[in-house]
């Protein structure tokens, strides 16, 4: 994987004499080594974003395990079920998406935010048919992209588009290039409605808003709009 500063992650073999894997980081023209998790013989690199956090995995005796890797710090995420875990993909927030082998399956979808893992099929409607298996990309806005199985039958596989019920979503706006200074949003969180919401528009603090959130006389330039919810339990 590449981020948008031409940072590039991946992983290499030690040696020729050496058939051990490690992930790497470039830092110019070298590939720097990141190592692996305590114990562990073997790590590959998966994704990096564009403040330069990666994701990957350490392997050894103890199985494989998901690792995020910022500050020159490696680390393990907090499985669920004491199971083998696979990053694939990491947004700018640092929310996490992968898969994992949970007893008794194959594997599961799942997505990492503020310290705890999730399985994607527990967001999922009820009676909705799909079984997700893997989850291979997230954007900024926390929408899910992946693999999965509809009403039991495998093969074949099919794609998945997943926006979690607690992901808000921009219904309208301005994008790209416009001619007006004014600037207009319209959002919402599908399953909770009714949550406050806070708005920050570009580096100012966030602010409680309501949809739409109208912003006039905008100077030339790109601007970011940057809307959180909290619902009525908190």
């Amino acid at each position: 994987d590449v981020n948008a500063s031409g940072t590039v992650v991946g992983n290499s073999t030690l040696s020729l004499q050496s058939p051990a894997q490690h992930a790497f980081i470039t830092a110019g023209n070298t590939l720097v080594d990141l190592g692996t998790l305590p114990g562990d013989a073997a790590s590959a690199a998966a994704a990096i974003h564009d403040a330069g956090a990666v994701v990957g995995t350490s392997s050894g005796n103890a199985g494989t395990r998901g690792i995020p890797y910022s500050g020159g710090q490696m680390t393990s995420l907090t499985p669920l079920s004491g199971s083998d875990t696979e990053p694939y993909d990491i947004n700018h927030d640092g929310v996490i998406v992968g898969a994992y082998a949970p007893p008794g399956g194959s594997t599961a979808a799942f997505r990492y935010a503020n310290g705890a893992m999730t399985d994607l099929n527990s967001l999922l409607p009820a009676g909705s048919g799909w079984t997700l298996y893997a989850a291979h990309a997230i954007n900024d806005s926390g929408e899910i992209v992946g693999e999965g199985i509809r009403n039991g039958v495998y093969p074949p596989k099919h794609a998945f588009l997943l926006i979690p019920p607690d992901v808000v979503v921009i219904a309208g706006g301005p994008s790209g290039s416009v001619a007006s200074a004014d600037a207009q949003f319209e959002f919402a969180v599908p399953s909770a409605p009714s949550g406050v919401y806070e708005c920050a528009l570009d580096a100012a603090q966030f602010a409680a808003c309501t949809s739409p959130a109208v912003y006039p006389g905008l100077a030339d330039g790109e601007h970011t709009v940057i809307v959180t919810q909290t619902d009525k339990a908190g």
